[in-house]
């Protein structure tokens, strides 16, 4: 690794970003640090995918790779940041990454606003090297695959010890450079000299301290989603165990296999899937959820944030690999509410 100093996002609102700058031991970012980083965020929001296209011009890549992925991600595709890796002579598969572009554009805002500039911006699971998995506190990071919260982890994940950033092996060479296009430091920064602008600039303090607002609305809302679902899922590990959940019911159900086989392998899929399929889905909020397992599937009632929301998730759950069945949606206290059943697969 460089020795510019790496930023290290944390998974959850609740923390604190992470400074390795070299000096042997992790600490917290300041508001006294500026300057050049490389950003390393949390791989719950990354995806890399991989595409294959035939032989063409490097400009002409972009657009057809963006086409070849679109009805893997779920998510409208012009709200997306796609940066291809290096095209190799004689080699068919790509690989790609993607991250909503409103995201990372939030992310950065905070950074920015106290004169940090990113360089590099890596995903965690492609950035990292070492042997996994790798336990943290916020998430559970397979290298060169993916990363998962805690809450998810299988049992095996779970009972890690809680790994050392400063311990790690890192390659950033052959991982993914977000930092491109709109990200890239040189074209996020100002070619304007700012001295003598004061009026220009506090009109884009305002507008900033809007957005950030918003974001941090957004992120509070993510936040309840994530707390409803965990607190639904206590329910009905209560209802299929007939005792009170754990503080970790994700993982006390993946534990509970070995009692009640049909608990873990029909129920914490479902679950692990459906929250894949409503983190792509933005605005969906879960009302209630019922687990019917002799049938194995997730009795749902949504809020949906439009009529166009109920096709949305139904996408959204194919992308995982399940099928979400809408019901009809209505008007109820000026809310539109919609049931639906999730299964794994398709439906006979």
């Amino acid at each position: 690794m460089k020795n510019r100093p790496v930023i290290i996002l944390p998974a959850k609102p609740s923390g604190d970003p992470l400074v390795l700058d070299g000096g042997g031991a992790a600490r917290a970012l300041t508001a006294d640090d500026s300057g050049i980083f490389d950003l390393v965020l949390p791989g719950q929001c990354v995806a890399i995918l991989s595409y294959e296209l035939p032989p063409m011009k490097e400009r002409e890549r972009l657009k057809a790779a963006r086409f070849a992925i679109e009805d893997k991600i779920a998510a409208p595709i012009d709200n997306q940041h796609i940066v291809l890796g290096a095209s190799k002579a004689g080699e068919k598969n790509q690989r790609l990454a993607v991250i909503n572009a409103k995201l990372l554009s939030g992310l950065l805002a905070p950074l920015e606003a106290q004169n940090i500039s990113a360089e590099h911006i890596y995903a965690d699971f492609d950035w990292l090297s070492s042997k996994g998995p790798l336990r943290f506190s916020d998430r559970i990071i397979m290298p060169a695959s993916y990363t998962v919260d805690p809450e998810w982890a299988d049992e095996s994940q779970a009972d890690l010890p809680l790994s050392d950033w400063t311990q790690l092996e890192v390659n950033a060479d052959s991982a993914l450079n977000l930092a491109q296009g709109e990200f890239s430091r040189r074209r996020r920064a100002s070619g304007v000299p700012i001295q003598g602008l004061g009026r220009i600039a506090a009109m884009f303090l305002l507008a900033g301290t809007a957005w950030l607002a918003l974001q941090m609305a957004e992120i509070r809302a993510a936040a309840d989603q994530a707390s409803a679902l965990n607190a639904e899922t206590a329910a009905l590990y209560a209802k299929a165990a007939g005792k009170p959940a754990p503080a970790n019911p994700a993982l006390a159900v993946t534990r509970a296999v070995k009692s009640k086989p049909s608990l873990g392998a029909d129920f914490l899929p479902l679950m692990a899937h459906l929250n894949q399929a409503i983190a792509q889905t933005q605005g969906v909020m879960v009302e209630s959820i019922d687990f019917d397992e002799k049938s194995a599937e997730l009795e749902l009632r949504l809020i949906y944030p439009e009529f166009g929301s109920a096709a949305q998730m139904q996408r959204a759950a194919q992308s995982t690999g399940g099928t979400f069945s809408a019901g009809g949606v209505r008007e109820q206290n000026g809310r539109l509410i919609g049931d639906g059943v999730f299964t794994l697969g398709s439906r006979s």
